[in-house]
């Protein structure tokens, strides 16, 4: 699986708004049906943590008071919040959710990634 392209997607859902972690393995999963789930969710975490490691996307946290109410994660807390699959996960109404937002680094990295594809 070629993992640049959904960089690219993954970046764009993050510049025109939060994208939930789960939102990543949804995307994957239409695309790859011929894979197995645990692939999809380690291709995720992949994608993820790249676009961070690029300093192009950061992580925040819904605490589940009824609206996204997000606040920034700590990049302590990052690698641990990737590793806990309960975070890949749809959540339900009203619970903790992780979701990433892009950077001004990312917003620009992606502009540039879109005329140049």
């Amino acid at each position: 699986m070629k993992l640049s392209g959904h960089l690219r997607d993954v970046l764009g859902s993050a510049v025109e708004d939060y994208c939930g972690l789960w939102e990543v393995v949804w995307e994957l999963n239409t695309q790859y049906l011929e894979i197995s789930q645990h692939e999809r969710y380690s291709a995720a975490k992949s994608i993820v943590r790249t676009l961070i490691s690029q300093g192009w996307v950061d992580l925040y946290e819904d605490r589940g008071l009824g609206g996204r109410d997000l606040e920034p994660l700590r990049r302590e807390a990052y690698e641990q919040t990737l590793s806990d699959q309960a975070n890949w996960e749809s959540p339900i109404p009203k619970s903790k959710a992780v979701w990433i937002g892009a950077t001004d680094a990312g917003e620009e990295a992606y502009y540039q990634m879109a005329e140049y594809p």
